[in-house]
């Protein structure tokens, strides 16, 4: 995907939700409905651009309010007005210039995640404790050699499994 230099003004940060095994996806769609880790995502990603893949863009309900939204495609895609559709790292950087935005997030998938997360200065992810059937899966070795900022414990609620929201910086050189 092209020669990768990092932003140096703006916040690109990874967020995503998976299993103790990585498990991210199933059949096109999350594994799991997780309706306080779905207002988790909300809250961070609010006001911000969310970045991801087509196939993730076309498992979504609709456009997520209160955030601009970037498909990455190799091919062509039909997105909805308002949505930027990019081919390259270059592209992305200068369509954040244009929008003037100070915070992106990778929302997905694995792919998108696997060539650009080592991008990220940060990643939020949410561990589930819980394994679960997946065919996709979040390339978990994007978290080795990153610190630690925050961490917090959820316990099991109602439909709401156990998990932790972690936030890790950006790697250590």
């Amino acid at each position: 995907m092209g020669n990768l230099e990092k932003f140096s003004d703006i916040v690109l940060t990874l967020i995503a939700a998976c299993g103790p095994r990585g498990e991210l996806g199933l059949q096109g769609q999350l594994p799991w409905h997780q309706p306080a880790d779905l207002a988790f995502f909300k809250k961070v990603t609010r006001g911000g651009v969310v970045i991801c893949g087509s196939r993730t863009f076309a498992s979504l309900p609709g456009l997520l309010p209160g955030r601009r939204h970037i498909v990455v495609s190799r091919g062509s895609v039909v997105v909805p007005e308002g949505v930027a559709c990019v081919l390259s790292w270059e592209q992305l950087r200068q369509q954040l210039h244009n929008w003037g935005a100070t915070e992106a997030f990778l929302i997905g998938g694995a792919e998108l995640y696997r060539h650009w997360g080592p991008m990220a200065q940060r990643c939020w992810i949410t561990h589930f404790n819980t394994p679960c059937s997946a065919d996709c899966f979040f390339p978990l070795e994007l978290l080795q050699g990153r610190p630690i900022l925050e961490c917090e414990q959820h316990e099991a609620q109602g439909s709401n499994w156990a998990r932790s929201h972690v936030l890790y910086g950006p790697l250590l050189q």
